[in-house]
């Protein structure tokens, strides 16, 4: 009987000890807030989608003959497009410079006064493409460049929308461009005022 005894006792720790050293638990970790389970959820924001604007294909004929400015500081530095295309001669180097009408353009009239608004892409050393925006008078289907604004570089316009303003001060209307800047995929808005049949540069806006 003491045997039996004895055996059971060791029996006993032996059980003990395994439970007490040789078995592995797992830590449970709490994820809950008062017993409502709580996920993870990561909030993105997907980039805007921006369309191109259709523009129609004889308003873009017209631009694409016009005489544009290949310079804002420079006088006397138009060129005359072709099919939307131009190529002009850089002082003090042998690359020839680029103009190229943009597909991208819109119609405004103003107390009997024809606007186009459009864009000419210009790259003076063939390293990269400075994008303006002009604007013309519109005579008999003839276009008259009235001024310009620079966008920037790497600038690819999506729609271009002349608005009318509501404050009845001096300006004319105003002009809305939203474009892709560089990498980034979310648009930029460039917001310029027209003032007597021109772009006024003073009232400008980025966003």
């Amino acid at each position: 009987m003491k045997n039996i005894v004895i055996g059971i006792v060791v029996v006993a720790l032996v059980i003990g000890a395994y439970v007490l050293f040789g078995s592995k638990k797992e830590a449970v970790v709490d994820t809950t807030i008062g017993g409502a389970v709580i996920e993870d959820k990561v909030e993105t924001t997907k980039p805007e989608v921006v369309q191109t604007q259709t523009t129609d294909a004889s308003l873009l004929s017209l631009i694409n003959k016009a005489s544009v400015s290949v310079s804002e500081s420079e006088t006397n530095s138009k060129v005359t497009l072709v099919g939307g295309k131009a190529s002009f001669a850089v002082e003090g180097s042998s690359v020839k410079g680029t103009a190229l009408a943009g597909d991208v353009a819109t119609a405004k009239t103003f107390k009997g006064r024809n606007d186009v608004i459009g864009t000419v892409a210009v790259n003076p050393d063939g390293k990269g493409a400075y994008q303006y925006l002009v604007l013309f008078e519109n005579k008999a289907n003839n276009l008259t460049e009235k001024s310009l604004a620079f966008l920037g570089q790497n600038v690819v316009v999506k729609s271009i929308i002349a608005t009318d303003l509501a404050n009845g001060g001096s300006e004319d209307y105003a002009i809305v461009v939203t474009a892709l800047v560089g990498k980034n995929t979310n648009p930029t808005r460039f917001i310029f005022t027209v003032e007597g049949g021109e772009i006024n540069p003073a009232k400008s806006l980025t966003l």
